[in-house]
Protein backbone atom coordinates (compact mmCIF):
# COMPACT_ATOMS: atom_id res chain seq x y z
CA UNK A 1 0.00 0.00 0.00
CA UNK A 2 1.34 3.43 -1.00
CA UNK A 3 1.38 6.24 1.51
CA UNK A 4 2.37 9.87 0.88
CA UNK A 5 3.64 11.78 3.90
CA UNK A 6 4.63 15.46 4.04
CA UNK A 7 6.44 16.63 7.14
CA UNK A 8 8.36 19.68 8.16
CA UNK A 9 12.01 18.86 7.63
CA UNK A 10 12.86 19.76 11.22
CA UNK A 11 10.33 17.22 12.54
CA UNK A 12 11.65 14.17 10.67
CA UNK A 13 12.33 11.27 12.98
CA UNK A 14 15.78 9.69 13.26
CA UNK A 15 14.48 6.66 11.34
CA UNK A 16 13.05 8.83 8.51
CA UNK A 17 16.28 10.80 8.29
CA UNK A 18 18.33 7.59 8.15
CA UNK A 19 16.04 6.20 5.43
CA UNK A 20 16.57 9.40 3.40
CA UNK A 21 20.37 9.18 3.84
CA UNK A 22 20.20 5.62 2.52
CA UNK A 23 17.82 6.38 -0.37
CA UNK A 24 18.90 9.74 -1.82
CA UNK A 25 22.51 8.96 -2.82
CA UNK A 26 21.22 5.99 -4.85
CA UNK A 27 18.59 8.15 -6.58
CA UNK A 28 20.66 11.25 -7.14
CA UNK A 29 23.93 9.71 -8.27
CA UNK A 30 24.75 12.78 -10.38
CA UNK A 31 24.98 14.93 -7.23
CA UNK A 32 28.28 14.93 -5.38
CA UNK A 33 26.58 16.94 -2.63
CA UNK A 34 23.96 14.32 -1.73
CA UNK A 35 26.74 11.81 -1.10
CA UNK A 36 27.97 13.97 1.78
CA UNK A 37 24.86 15.89 2.86
CA UNK A 38 21.12 15.44 2.84
CA UNK A 39 20.82 18.95 1.39
CA UNK A 40 22.37 20.62 -1.63
CA UNK A 41 22.27 24.30 -0.78
CA UNK A 42 19.15 25.13 1.19
CA UNK A 43 17.49 23.17 3.92
CA UNK A 44 13.93 22.41 2.79
CA UNK A 45 10.93 23.46 4.83
CA UNK A 46 9.06 20.26 3.96
CA UNK A 47 9.83 16.77 2.77
CA UNK A 48 7.39 14.61 0.83
CA UNK A 49 8.08 10.93 1.32
CA UNK A 50 6.48 8.03 -0.53
CA UNK A 51 6.24 4.75 1.35
CA UNK A 52 5.33 1.37 -0.09
CA UNK A 53 4.40 -1.14 2.63
CA UNK A 54 6.43 0.87 5.16
CA UNK A 55 9.54 1.19 2.97
CA UNK A 56 10.68 4.62 1.76
CA UNK A 57 10.70 4.41 -2.05
CA UNK A 58 10.54 8.07 -3.13
CA UNK A 59 11.06 11.59 -1.93
CA UNK A 60 11.12 15.24 -2.89
CA UNK A 61 11.91 18.38 -0.95
CA UNK A 62 10.14 21.74 -0.87
CA UNK A 63 12.04 24.93 0.00
CA UNK A 64 9.86 27.93 0.82
CA UNK A 65 11.16 31.37 -0.19
CA UNK A 66 9.69 34.86 -0.31
CA UNK A 67 10.70 36.90 -3.36
CA UNK A 68 9.92 40.40 -4.56
CA UNK A 69 9.06 40.89 -8.21
CA UNK A 70 8.09 44.34 -9.49
CA UNK A 71 7.16 45.53 -5.99
CA UNK A 72 4.97 42.48 -5.29
CA UNK A 73 5.76 39.65 -2.88
CA UNK A 74 5.41 36.03 -3.88
CA UNK A 75 6.15 32.74 -2.16
CA UNK A 76 8.08 30.13 -4.12
CA UNK A 77 7.92 26.41 -3.48
CA UNK A 78 11.36 25.27 -4.63
CA UNK A 79 11.15 21.62 -5.63
CA UNK A 80 14.31 19.56 -5.31
CA UNK A 81 15.71 16.05 -4.97
CA UNK A 82 12.84 14.37 -6.81
CA UNK A 83 13.50 10.66 -6.92
CA UNK A 84 11.89 7.21 -6.98
CA UNK A 85 13.69 3.96 -6.20
CA UNK A 86 14.65 2.19 -9.44
CA UNK A 87 12.32 -0.79 -9.08
CA UNK A 88 9.34 1.59 -8.63
CA UNK A 89 10.12 3.83 -11.61
CA UNK A 90 7.93 3.90 -14.72
CA UNK A 91 4.70 3.62 -12.74
CA UNK A 92 3.79 7.32 -12.62
CA UNK A 93 4.84 7.72 -8.99
CA UNK A 94 7.07 10.76 -9.53
CA UNK A 95 4.20 12.44 -11.36
CA UNK A 96 1.86 11.64 -8.46
CA UNK A 97 4.40 12.98 -5.95
CA UNK A 98 4.70 16.24 -7.89
CA UNK A 99 0.90 16.57 -8.08
CA UNK A 100 0.62 15.85 -4.35
CA UNK A 101 3.28 18.50 -3.69
CA UNK A 102 1.37 21.02 -5.83
CA UNK A 103 -1.83 20.44 -3.84
CA UNK A 104 0.12 20.84 -0.62
CA UNK A 105 1.73 24.10 -1.81
CA UNK A 106 -1.67 25.44 -2.82
CA UNK A 107 -2.98 24.80 0.72
CA UNK A 108 0.10 26.52 2.17
CA UNK A 109 -0.19 29.78 0.19
CA UNK A 110 2.69 29.15 -2.19
CA UNK A 111 2.26 31.26 -5.33
CA UNK A 112 4.36 29.15 -7.68
CA UNK A 113 6.59 26.13 -7.82
CA UNK A 114 10.08 26.39 -9.25
CA UNK A 115 12.49 23.63 -10.10
CA UNK A 116 15.72 23.18 -12.01
CA UNK A 117 15.64 20.44 -14.60
CA UNK A 118 17.72 18.27 -16.81
CA UNK A 119 16.63 17.32 -20.31
CA UNK A 120 15.64 13.78 -19.28
CA UNK A 121 12.89 15.05 -16.97
CA UNK A 122 11.31 17.87 -18.99
CA UNK A 123 8.49 15.58 -20.16
CA UNK A 124 7.67 14.52 -16.58
CA UNK A 125 7.61 18.08 -15.27
CA UNK A 126 5.58 19.33 -18.23
CA UNK A 127 2.92 16.65 -17.61
CA UNK A 128 2.16 18.16 -14.19
CA UNK A 129 2.06 21.74 -15.48
CA UNK A 130 5.62 23.05 -15.16
CA UNK A 131 6.62 25.47 -17.92
CA UNK A 132 10.12 26.41 -19.05
CA UNK A 133 11.01 29.92 -17.95
CA UNK A 134 13.33 30.54 -20.93
CA UNK A 135 15.46 32.86 -18.82
CA UNK A 136 18.02 32.68 -16.06
CA UNK A 137 17.19 32.56 -12.40
CA UNK A 138 19.76 34.24 -10.16
CA UNK A 139 20.84 33.42 -6.61
CA UNK A 140 23.75 34.03 -4.28
CA UNK A 141 26.26 31.29 -3.53
CA UNK A 142 29.08 32.15 -1.13
CA UNK A 143 28.50 35.88 -1.77
CA UNK A 144 28.76 35.45 -5.55
CA UNK A 145 25.87 36.01 -7.91
CA UNK A 146 25.17 32.80 -9.82
CA UNK A 147 22.86 32.14 -12.75
CA UNK A 148 20.81 29.03 -13.43
CA UNK A 149 19.46 28.85 -17.01
CA UNK A 150 17.34 25.69 -16.70
CA UNK A 151 14.31 26.56 -14.55
CA UNK A 152 10.67 25.58 -14.84
CA UNK A 153 7.73 27.37 -13.22
CA UNK A 154 4.46 25.90 -11.97
CA UNK A 155 1.76 28.57 -11.56
CA UNK A 156 -0.22 27.76 -8.41
CA UNK A 157 -1.78 30.98 -7.17
CA UNK A 158 -0.92 33.34 -10.00
CA UNK A 159 -3.00 35.25 -12.51
CA UNK A 160 -1.88 35.93 -16.09
CA UNK A 161 -0.48 39.33 -15.11
CA UNK A 162 1.64 37.76 -12.35
CA UNK A 163 2.97 35.10 -14.72
CA UNK A 164 3.82 37.75 -17.30
CA UNK A 165 5.58 39.86 -14.66
CA UNK A 166 7.66 36.89 -13.50
CA UNK A 167 8.61 35.99 -17.07
CA UNK A 168 9.66 39.56 -17.90
CA UNK A 169 11.53 40.37 -14.68
CA UNK A 170 14.76 39.17 -13.16
CA UNK A 171 13.85 36.25 -10.90
CA UNK A 172 16.26 36.32 -7.98
CA UNK A 173 15.61 33.56 -5.43
CA UNK A 174 17.97 34.65 -2.64
CA UNK A 175 20.72 32.56 -1.09
CA UNK A 176 21.37 29.19 -2.68
CA UNK A 177 19.32 26.82 -4.77
CA UNK A 178 17.62 23.62 -3.74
Amino acid sequence: MKKYVIKEEKSLTRIERKSLYNLLPKLLIWSIHVKKYLYYSSRPKWRLMLFEDGELVGSLSIVKRKVNINHSQFYIGGIGNVGIKKEYQGKGLAQKMLTYAEQFMKRNDINFGLLFYDDKRIKLYSKVGYQKLHKEVTYFSKSKLKREPIAMLLPIKLNREDISSIRQSVLHIGRGTW
